[in-house]
Formats: C-alpha cells, structure tokens, sequence
C-alpha cells in the first residue's frame, strides 16, 4: 500500500483560507460594535476572534 501524499500548495492553500475567515470574523464583530464604542467593548467583542486568528497564524507557522 502506498503512503499517502501531502500536498504542500493544498495545506497552504487552506491555512490562508481559514486565516481569510478568522479575518472575516475580526471585521464582523469590528462592524457590530456602535461608532464610538468604549475600549473594554472592543476588547471584549475581539477577544475571542482574535485568539482564534493567532491560533491558526501558529499553526500556519509552525506546520
């Protein structure tokens, strides 16, 4: 039985396909918040997307 064979261009192709959705996640909450929201509201409503966004970017590095 042959080994399986990992495609280089496809991993990279979906890492920056789930990096493209944790941005997109960043700017739908980003578009939530009202015109002059308070820091701790940003804060809060980033927090989560964020630390996905930094999870996936790991990941992406470190392979």
């Amino acid at each position: 039985m042959a080994s399986p064979t990992i495609n280089p261009a496809a991993d990279a192709a979906d890492q920056a396909r789930q990096l493209s959705f944790a941005l997109d996640a960043i700017e739908a909450c980003l578009e939530r918040l009202a015109p002059g929201a308070p820091p701790i509201a940003i804060a809060e409503a980033l927090a989560a997307p964020v630390r996905a966004f930094d999870a996936i970017a790991k990941e992406a590095l470190t392979g």
